[in-house]
């Protein structure tokens, strides 16, 4: 399954062309944002999951399309505007925020968020004596190497596992095994468990989420681009 797959498993949404008005009425700053967002919309036509967000030296929100607000924040980008990180995600993914996305855009986060993966990467813009951190993000399918496009990949300390969130430490790193394409025996072997411990825990995951069929466990999988380490992260939900 390739990354371009994964467009046929999610919601596509018709990109109306924003106006250079509109990215001045939505930003406090938009000189330098409106222009950052215009080549952003131009990359957004040919891949619908990538949104764009702009951060103040406060860490609130001045600018937001309509993918990112949905993607990141579970709401409308005129509802994001003037409100902090903070507030609209999980204070616990924005605290340290900063840090960790450096000043450099030379590294990508990696995010697990409502059950997708989220790649992010941002970048300090200075308009007009304002300094604006611009985050460029997007949903990308199954596994993610360490190195992305050359830049470093560096995971998020939390993650909201969206409808796998039900699942425990132990059923979360068999469904990354499962969506990894592994059969019971290989499973088994890689954990040194018996090859029926695994199958129950198999069953366990496919009575909690619903589901029957392995390959819709693997799917959710590989939405969520599930590392077996990934069920060591701290576990927080979106605000809602």
């Amino acid at each position: 399954m390739t990354s371009t797959d994964n467009l046929s498993f999610e919601h596509r949404r018709s990109i109306e062309r924003p106006s250079a008005a509109q990215y001045s009425a939505q930003s406090q700053a938009p000189g330098a944002v409106a222009t950052i967002a215009e080549a952003v919309f131009e990359a957004s036509k040919a891949s619908p999951r990538m949104g764009v967000y702009v951060l103040d030296r406060e860490m609130r929100l001045t600018y937001a399309t309509a993918t990112a607000a949905e993607m990141m924040f579970r709401s409308g980008e005129t509802d994001v505007v003037g409100r902090s990180l903070s507030s609209v995600m999980s204070p616990k993914y924005a605290a340290g925020f900063a840090d960790r996305m450096g000043v450099d855009g030379m590294q990508v986060e990696r995010l697990i968020w409502g059950g997708w993966q989220i790649l992010s990467q941002c970048r300090f813009v200075n308009d007009h004596s304002e300094i604006l951190r611009v985050c460029v993000v997007q949903r990308f399918g199954g596994l993610v190497p360490d190195l992305w496009n050359g830049l470093l990949v560096m995971p998020a300390p939390v993650a909201d596992f969206g409808p796998l969130d039900c699942l425990s430490d132990r059923e979360l790193e068999m469904t990354a095994f499962i969506g990894m394409g592994m059969t019971v025996k290989e499973i088994a072997e890689h954990v040194h468990r018996s090859a029926k411990t695994v199958e129950n825990h198999r069953i366990s995951i496919g009575r909690k989420l619903g589901i029957s069929d392995r390959l819709q466990i693997a799917l959710l999988a590989y939405n969520a681009g599930l590392k077996p380490e990934d069920a060591g992260l701290k576990r927080v939900r979106r605000v809602a």
